[in-house]
């Protein structure tokens, strides 16, 4: 338990904001809590995302997206 909160607190000291922009081809229907903050401005979506590294990032925003287009067919 306790080597679980270690590596817990050591992934919090190690994380950064990272910034990812996709193209958005077609309209996302955000429902419900969105666990990033989220810009968007015409078809370009920046979000911004807590992680350790960039690609870390990346996989959060596929993965966030993916549940939702599961959730809404």
């Amino acid at each position: 338990m306790r080597s679980e909160i270690n590596k817990l607190l050591n992934n919090i000291k190690n994380s950064q904001y990272f910034n990812v922009t996709l193209d958005l081809y077609q309209p996302i229907p955000f429902n419900g809590v969105v666990p990033f903050d989220i810009k968007i401005k015409g078809d370009i979506a920046t979000f911004k995302v807590l992680a350790e590294d960039y690609d870390q990032a990346e996989r959060k925003v596929f993965d966030y997206l993916k549940e939702l287009r599961n959730e809404n067919e």
